[in-house]
């Protein structure tokens, strides 16, 4: 089953968390700021994929523009409690 939540984005975003029927998630958000109820969304999901426009860079106003960096991935995989994580940008230059 596909369950989402809103992100905080300039334009409408959400967060997905896939559950197969032999009980393993996956949870995948698009860039957003950093935002505690995606954590709770995803909680003891397996596998988190984030993907982050400000890259290794952590970026003072992330939270107002609606981006997230790497850093922000890794709050969010380490409050959900994953197993594994990834983040990926699709900036060109970090």
């Amino acid at each position: 089953h596909l369950e989402t939540c809103n992100t905080i984005h300039a334009l409408r975003g959400l967060c997905y968390r896939y559950g197969d029927p032999g009980g393993t998630d996956f949870g995948f958000t698009g860039d957003t700021a950093y935002h505690p109820p995606i954590a709770r969304f995803l909680k003891d999901c397996p596998f988190i994929v984030h993907e982050a426009a400000h890259g290794l860079r952590q970026v003072e106003n992330a939270r107002e523009s609606g981006h997230s960096s790497a850093e922000d991935a890794a709050r969010i995989a380490k409050d959900a409690q994953a197993i594994d994580w990834a983040w990926f940008t699709s900036k060109k230059r970090m």
